[in-house]
């Protein structure tokens, strides 16, 4: 009993501490963001989406003489940037550690369910965080960039702007992380979840305008952009529930389960 006891407090201090060894917490954001990929990453996005901020109002200006500074121009140059940026860092925040170290993370945490929706939360906290610096940038300067040109400036329909394109960043994010999870790669995920969404919503609106209407309705159930813009109004519809049930639900179920039943080694 006498040396059991000291053993006991010896293992259960050393789990909880951070040291190397011991059982990673429920949510490690420290362990997403302390690896040289991701900071390089979030330092370029971060140049990205601040410089995209600045240069849409600075510009402003300079093209649109004795004209306000129009902030919702500037909300949809943001957002355009961080529709590539946050599902790049979603992908590599969920499956930045396949296939080497996440056999590690699985000794420290066997339960892989609950490692893949650690990995999820983080990348929403970290879109969250990165959507808000980039809309507040893109708000703030909008409204110094008109004082200083003494044309002051417009916020003219920025609630909806605001509520449609967060909306679409947080399905994009949502998509990006159901395609990490299912694929397991970070290349072909990266690709998927950047280009997919650009080229339907493309290709939709370019059939509603060729005039086949049936088309671009079935379309709609596969344009995550137009689910976002639809619910951001208020409206409820099947394409726009059917388009998050494909894209969003369908691939982190079918994720969940490869992730859970992936041989590794």
């Amino acid at each position: 009993m006498t040396t059991a006891s000291p053993a006991l407090a010896t293992a259960g201090t050393s789990a909880g501490s951070s040291g190397p060894g011991t059982f990673r917490p429920l949510l490690d954001l420290r362990q997403v963001l302390d690896t040289l990929a991701m900071r390089i990453l979030l330092i370029v996005s971060a140049v990205a989406v601040l410089g995209m901020a600045l240069l849409s109002t600075a510009l402003q200006p300079l093209l649109l003489e004795d004209s306000p500074v129009i902030a919702y121009g500037s909300i949809v140059a943001v957002g355009l940037v961080l529709g590539i940026v946050l599902p790049v860092l979603t992908v590599l925040t969920v499956v930045g550690e396949w296939p080497g170290a996440i056999q590690q993370t699985f000794l420290l945490r066997p339960r892989r369910t609950g490692v893949l929706l650690s990995k999820i939360v983080a990348a929403l906290l970290i879109a969250l965080v990165v959507t808000a610096v980039g809309l507040g940038a893109a708000l703030g300067l909008s409204s110094l960039v008109g004082a200083i040109s003494g044309d002051g400036s417009t916020f003219e329909n920025v609630g909806s702007m605001l509520r449609s394109t967060g909306l679409e960043l947080l399905l994009g994010t949502l998509f990006a992380a159901g395609c990490a999870a299912l694929l397991q790669g970070t290349a072909l995920a990266m690709v998927i979840s950047v280009v997919l969404p650009f080229v339907v919503t493309v290709a939709t609106s370019m059939v509603a305008v060729l005039g086949s209407e049936t088309v671009a309705d079935v379309m709609r159930f596969v344009d995550l952009t137009n689910s976002a813009d639809t619910l951001a109004r208020g409206d409820v519809t099947v394409s726009a529930i059917g388009a998050i049930v494909l894209l969003i639900l369908i691939p982190l179920v079918a994720g969940g389960v490869r992730w859970a039943r992936r041989e590794i080694g």
